[in-house]
């Protein structure tokens, strides 16, 4: 995980030139130490901070998995919004996986929720030697299963043309078309049973671009369902978008769905890149989301289930507000404001301990209580989202308003004596926070000893 500090522009006066907080959990024994280092902090130095990482989210079935993806999207929508000069460019799967997907996004059209007036879409592949109008061509499943039912213009459909005279060129000039656009905003895809996403099946170049390639025998007899269950008729060829094509896009979402998927997640996000599961080639990149069903996660760890479990309520949030935009950068904003006596630890714990306290169950109690090891590394994943999702908004009236912007800031320089931090609607205060830091000491105390006795 990589943490990013930069100063807040406009806050004026002089404020410190750099700011670095270290973030590491380490096991010493039998118990999990968490240390947060302050290497440089002045009072009114305020950072943003950028947390860069894959996301894997696990919902309980195919439809949940759907409805997710496509919030997602009209999300990443909605947000960039969209104009006449100022297109957003998404790049589109075929396949069964991504069918219910579709269905929601054409809802949300129809409902007046979304508009792809004003989106530019890249598909990911296209079989080579057949007519646009073969109704097992993606040409074909694209219009049926979802362009003929929005309101997006022809002109801003892109799809590779199986029958071209060239194919080569036909890959080239995809290619162009991708750049000419300002590249790709959001790619979406599905993933294979063998951990192919496009036609980029095993033993993929990650560095590929578009290209013709050759299909794999389990693709084609996969694919044959399509074809009236007859592998003759299946394509042995395919243009496709490559791995390198995919990892140049801004953002990236990956759907997986099923039990039969379930060797190709674990390989994609608990192994290490390989060429052999082009899926985990996404760990490579900053902002890529897995999006899986229950049934998909069957070969998962219990603790890397348990891990991401942990942080669906902040990726359920992203999807379902508007998120505050930076415009220099498309970083959520978080603005730390405290007085000297307070360090970054006190704050960030702070904020998570209030913020747990508002569910049924307090998930840093529970870990505490029980000692559980993997329960306290939670606490890392928490504090974590609280610090690149989150940002502060009003509270009490009678108190400095503190926003991501120079007028909150102020407001925190003018009364630094009673500055308080601000998480969402909850008001903590710096006795409170000291109690809080007290509080926490003492369950990790009781953890440790509870770690001892079972030992």
């Amino acid at each position: 995980m990589k943490i990013y500090c930069e100063k807040v522009g406009g806050v004026s006066g002089e404020i410190a030139a750099s700011c670095g907080i270290q973030l590491t959990a380490a096991a010493s024994g039998s118990f999990v130490k968490l240390v947060l280092t302050l290497a440089t902090f002045v009072t009114l130095n305020l950072p943003v901070l950028q947390v860069e990482n894959m996301q894997l989210v696990i919902l309980n079935d195919y439809e949940q998995m759907s409805e997710f993806a496509a919030k997602f999207v009209r999300r990443r929508i909605l947000d960039f919004n969209p104009s006449k000069d100022r297109y957003f460019t998404l790049g589109l799967p075929t396949g069964s996986t991504p069918l219910g997907m579709y269905k929601k996004l054409i809802d949300y059209c129809k409902n007046g929720q979304l508009s792809f007036q004003f989106v530019k879409t890249f598909n990911m592949d296209e079989y080579a030697g057949i007519p646009k109008n073969h109704p097992a061509s993606y040409h074909s499943f694209m219009y049926h299963n979802f362009f003929r039912h929005i309101d997006i213009h022809p002109s801003n459909v892109h799809i590779l043309d199986g029958n071209a005279a060239d194919l080569n060129k036909e890959c080239e000039e995809f290619e162009k078309e991708i750049h000419s656009a300002g590249g790709i905003m959001l790619f979406v895809g599905g993933v294979g049973s063998d951990g192919h996403v496009a036609f980029n099946e095993p033993g993929s170049s990650l560095a590929s671009r578009t290209r013709v390639k050759t299909l794999a025998q389990e693709t084609i007899v996969a694919n044959s369902r399509f074809f009236n269950n007859d592998i003759s008729q299946v394509p042995t060829q395919a243009l496709t978008v490559g791995v390198g094509t995919l990892l140049d896009a801004h953002e990236i979402l990956l759907l997986i769905s099923g039990s039969l998927k379930a060797h190709a997640l674990h390989n994609a996000v608990e192994n290490g890149v390989s060429h052999m599961w082009t899926a985990s080639a996404f760990q490579l990149h900053p902002k890529a989301t897995f999006v899986c069903d229950e049934d998909a996660t069957l070969e998962l760890k219990v603790r890397t289930v348990r891990y991401f479990k942990g942080l669906l309520q902040s990726y359920l949030r992203i999807i379902e507000e508007p998120i505050e935009k930076n415009k220099n950068s498309n970083i959520s904003p978080l603005i730390i404001a405290m007085c000297s006596s307070l360090s970054v630890f006190f704050c960030l714990v702070a904020v998570t301990f209030f913020q747990q306290a508002t569910s049924e169950e307090n998930v840093l109690d529970k870990a505490m209580k029980s000692g559980d090891q993997d329960e306290v590394k939670n606490l890392l994943s928490q504090l974590r989202y609280v610090a690149e999702q989150k940002y502060l908004g009003n509270a009490q009236s009678n108190q400095p308003t503190m926003m991501a912007s120079e007028d909150g800031a102020k407001a925190v320089m003018k009364n630094p004596e009673s500055s308080m931090l601000f998480e969402g609607d909850i008001l903590l205060t710096p006795a409170q926070a000291n109690a809080i830091l007290k509080d926490l000491k003492q369950k990790f105390k009781t953890a440790r000893r509870s770690l001892r006795r079972r030992r």
